[in-house]
C-alpha cells in the first residue's frame, strides 16, 4: 500500500524535473518559435495609427506580429469601452433632466396610460395611440 509522504515525494521529483530547471532545452525551443505576422486592412492600420504603435498611418507597414496588433486592438478596445461608457452616463442624465421637466409641466405616465385606457373602452379599438405631449406646451 502507498503511503501519503511517498505520494509528496514523488510529485516533489516531478517539480524538480522540470522544464524550467533544464536550460538547453528551453533556449533551443525558444530559438524554433517562429514571429507570426497578420496581414492588416484599412481599418487595422487606422487602429495601430490611433493607438500610437506607429506615429501615422503611412508608418503602418502591411504585416504586423501578432503580439503589436493585439496591442492595438486591446488599446482600441478599452477606448470604446470607455467612450460607451461616457456616452451612457451623459444619454442617462439627459433622460434624468428630460423626466423632471415633463414631470414639472405636470405630465406623467400614469396619465398617458389612463387616457389610453379610456379611449380603448370608448372606441374598443386596442392599437389607439395616446396623444403625445411635447415639452413646448
Amino acid at each position: 500500500m502507498l503511503s501519503i509522504s511517498r505520494l509528496f515525494r514523488a510529485s516533489r521529483g516531478l517539480v524538480q524535473n522540470s522544464s524550467r530547471f533544464c536550460s538547453g532545452a528551453s533556449t533551443a525551443a525558444k530559438q524554433e518559435v517562429k514571429k507570426e505576422y497578420v496581414t492588416l486592412s484599412n481599418f487595422d492600420k487606422k487602429v495601430m495609427a490611433w493607438s500610437k504603435i506607429y506615429k501615422n498611418l503611412s508608418d503602418v507597414p502591411d504585416k504586423v506580429s501578432v503580439a503589436k496588433m493585439k496591442r492595438g486592438r486591446d488599446w482600441f478596445r478599452i477606448r470604446m469601452s470607455i467612450g460607451m461608457i461616457f456616452i451612457t452616463s451623459v444619454a442617462c442624465i439627459a433622460m434624468i433632466f428630460s423626466g423632471k421637466t415633463t414631470h414639472n409641466h405636470g405630465h406623467s405616465v400614469e396619465e398617458y396610460n389612463k387616457e389610453w385606457h379610456k379611449k380603448v373602452k370608448e372606441t374598443g379599438d386596442v392599437h389607439t395611440k395616446p396623444k403625445v405631449i411635447s415639452l413646448k406646451e
